[in-house]
């Protein structure tokens, strides 16, 4: 598995395109300067269990509950600051990127103990 996750390249798949799909290229989907600094760190060997207590999303319910997971995000910036530490969200701090969208925390992630 781990061959397949190094052989896929992630930030042109999975960052650079979808932001230039929706029209957002400019300022996401790239570490350059002027961009909006939008990072995650990624720990792919870290392990962890899935408990419902545990999950930061509105809605418990997942098939994945009791189950161990490899793959844990340690901290996420946006727009260069951190808003989420590996334990705890920060305040939240996003902005309308397309006009007339309600802004929400939609950051899913497992918390983790």
């Amino acid at each position: 598995m781990r061959a397949a996750l190094e052989s896929v390249n992630w930030q042109s798949g999975f960052v650079a395109a979808p932001s230039r799909q929706v029209g957002l290229a400019s300022a996401k989907g790239s570490i350059s300067i002027g961009g909006d600094a939008d990072i995650v760190i990624w720990n792919p060997e870290r392990e962890f269990l899935v408990a419902p207590e545990a999950i930061q999303h509105r809605h418990k319910l997942t098939s994945y509950v009791g189950e161990t997971l490899r793959g844990v995000v340690e901290k996420t910036f946006l727009r260069g600051q951190m808003v989420y530490d590996g334990r705890e969200f920060g305040e939240p701090k996003g902005q309308n990127v397309v006009a007339g969208q309600e802004i929400k925390n939609s950051l899913c992630v497992f918390g983790f103990p």
